[in-house]
């Protein structure tokens, strides 16, 4: 466990977000100051100190209060994370494959055709 003095648990404590859970899966994780370890931290890493500390301790957790508690204090950690790290929280990438069909495709040109299909078959239907 870390010390008092330790530069993680003055952040977590400092940031009102201190569990002594964390902080040691945290330590676990090699993470002992946030400023400049969570600089390096992956994706996957999250996802591993978000599963220990949340999934695996909601086990463990009786009262739904205690885990509304501890999802925020971890969505107040992502945030720290996310902004020293500059990984963003969506998976969508500016160069997707779905915005070049957007680009490539024309503005509008297969709904007016099924639009002017539709209108010579009601023209044909209003005869009747």
């Amino acid at each position: 466990m870390a010390e008092e003095s330790s530069p993680l648990r003055k952040y977590l404590k400092k940031e009102d977000i201190y569990d002594r859970d964390v902080e040691s899966i945290l330590c676990d994780l090699n993470v002992k100051d946030p400023a400049s370890d969570f600089k390096g931290f992956t994706q996957k890493q999250w996802d591993e100190l978000y599963r220990r500390a949340v999934v695996e301790r909601a086990k463990e957790l009786k009262d739904q209060p205690a885990k509304v508690r501890l999802e925020k204090k971890m969505t107040k950690l992502e945030k720290y994370w996310r902004k020293e790290s500059g990984i963003n929280k969506t998976s969508i990438k500016a160069d997707s494959k779905v915005s070049k069909d957007d680009q490539k495709a024309p503005a509008d040109q297969s709904s007016k055709a099924a639009t002017n299909e539709l209108l010579e078959k009601a023209a044909e239907l209003k005869k009747f």
